[in-house]
């Protein structure tokens, strides 16, 4: 037998011989499609975490499948599918297998699906599911968890070290996430290329990330976001890439930065998949105290009279705001809790979205069966973002950021041992103290300096208001004003005539959030309206 010459080839040998089964053994990201021509299926696979995208257009006469949307909205006539719009805008994101069309859908992570040509029937499955591990927690002791989540994860940067025949470097953002990947990374590859994105203003992380990178004598390169009409030009051509509207501002320096380093490596590695799997977002800290999520009439009514005597906050990020949050967070329950614990963007104004029936739904009732799992309050908090924001919303936006330019990015924490383990800790390895991923901390402070183990949560977060009500303003207004866009069909006109002219009463980061979602949405309905004039 010849020997194996690409990690497709082994894929396709281990599944013809030992078929949906070797799923459980592959580390790493992955979607396929494997044909049967003897059985006349076609099987599709994806990985555990949902790294790599994988769709399909289904109508009940024709099938189709690739890893863009793009793709298929150029190759088939797709209808608008109204009610995921709205809860795109609810969200931020498109809800697990939801699109932006009818009869597409996204095979969700950990799924995987058989399509059987001769009757036209197709079932998906769940393979691998994170509940699952949450629900069969471990008793190992704190020595025993830092010291096998170090090796893990230092295995796991190993493997995606040593196994690429390209060079690897690391995205360093100045965070614990990647700066602990950096700190393990070195030690299999000294002075490893890092790459960070400098920003002007309060969102710069370079200060930090050029500490970490003299500490560990890795070879740092910064990269600047531009200014003026180049920006606004490349938003509008990146943003639309992703083939369905995406909110998360962050794609832009994501995508800047990958461009940049192209011209030294093509593989990277990042921290995707540490908040999630250890506790690393602010909004984790009450729900390590409280169950949220869960009804209770008695702490709601409280709030909501407290709620009720307060002021709206000029400022979502200020002391106030974040206790004016907590106490919105407090008078609901549900679905609600978790919206405004999210990324928060019509929260408190959904009455202008303009519907005909409940587009929540679906949502509302996978809710319903959240709540009866035995978990506390931050296990329902992390296995939904776990199961939403990071496949929804993270992932894609480093991977359309990364093969935009030809790269390919790996993430360690995202490994097969870790996403095994890591939920199945008790919740005090995830908030402690009132602090985010404690056992993160203690191994990154292990490599590197404890004064930058504390330092506050750093992402390649852009200066979105800047962007918004300056560098952007004219092409944001632009698109919002006309009157055949999209956003006149499911936002009531007065509110958003108020919101383009800024004379709606809320917060100012509510505002631009808002602005920023409509914005990205007209981004798409103009590639949309222009690939099914092409059909």
């Amino acid at each position: 037998m010849l020997p194996f010459r690409s990690d497709t080839e082994t894929l396709l040998r281990i599944f013809i011989k030992y078929g949906e089964k070797c799923l459980d053994w592959i580390d790493g990201m992955f979607a396929f499609a494997v044909y049967d021509s003897i059985e006349n299926t076609i099987f599709l696979g994806r990985d555990r975490a949902g790294k790599k995208p994988l769709y399909y257009f289904n109508n009940g006469t024709s099938f189709a499948f690739a890893s863009e949307l793009n793709c298929l909205s150029s190759i088939i006539p797709l209808e608008i599918n109204r009610d995921h719009i709205l809860q795109y805008l609810r969200l931020g994101y498109f809800y697990k297998k939801n699109t932006p069309y009818r009869c597409v859908y996204e095979l969700e992570a950990g799924s995987c699906a058989l399509f059987k040509l001769n009757d036209f029937t197709f079932q998906v499955n769940r393979w691998w599911a994170i509940e699952d591990q949450m629900l069969h927690p471990n008793k190992d002791s704190d020595n025993e968890v830092k010291e096998k989540i170090e090796a893990w994860l230092s295995q796991s940067i190993q493997r995606r070290i040593e196994t690429s025949d390209r060079e690897v470097g690391i995205f360093l953002s100045g965070g614990i996430d990647s700066g602990l990947i950096a700190a393990l990374g070195v030690q299999y590859k000294p002075n490893i290329k890092t790459f960070t994105m400098a920003f002007d203003g309060a969102c710069d992380e370079n200060a930090s990330a050029q500490k970490i990178s003299n500490l560990l004598g890795t070879d740092h390169q910064v990269f600047n976001i531009p200014k003026g009409s180049p920006l606004a030009d490349d938003v509008v051509n990146m943003l639309g890439g992703f083939g369905e509207p995406f909110f998360d501002s962050s794609a832009i320096p994501s995508w800047y930065l990958s461009q940049a380093a192209k011209k030294s490596v093509t593989v990277v590695l990042n921290g995707d998949g540490g908040d999630e799997l250890f506790g690393g977002y602010r909004r984790y800290v009450p729900f390590a105290y409280h169950d949220f999520l869960a009804r209770n009439t008695t702490r709601q009514s409280i709030c909501s009279l407290l709620l009720k005597r307060l002021p709206t906050p000029k400022h979502q990020r200020s002391r106030f705001g974040f206790i004016h949050r907590l106490l919105e967070l407090s008078t609901s329950d549900g679905l609600s809790t978790w919206l405004l614990a999210g990324h928060n963007v019509f929260e408190g104004s959904e009455q202008f979205l303009l519907s005909s029936g409940d587009y929540m739904m679906e949502i509302n009732e996978a809710f319903d069966q959240l709540n009866k799992l035995q978990l506390s309050g931050l296990q329902k908090l992390m296995l939904l973002d776990f199961e939403n924001i990071l496949p929804g919303d993270l992932l894609v936006k480093m991977d359309i950021a990364t093969m935009s330019h030809s790269m390919e990015a790996r993430s360690p924490f995202l490994c097969k041992e870790l996403l095994e383990y890591a939920p199945s800790l008790a919740d005090r390895h995830k908030i402690h103290a009132g602090k985010t991923k404690p056992v993160l901390r203690h191994l990154f402070a292990k490599h590197l300096p404890t004064s930058l183990a504390n330092l506050p949560k750093k992402g390649f977060e852009p200066p979105l208001r800047q962007w918004v009500q300056q560098d952007l303003r004219t092409v944001i207004r632009d698109y919002l004003s006309s009157p055949m866009g999209y956003s006149r069909t499911v936002l009531d006109s007065r509110f958003l005539e108020l919101l383009i002219n800024e004379k709606v009463e809320l917060p100012v980061e509510k505002q631009i959030k808002m602005l920023w979602a409509l914005f990205t949405l007209e981004i798409w309905y103009e590639n949309y309206q222009s690939n099914q004039t092409f059909n």
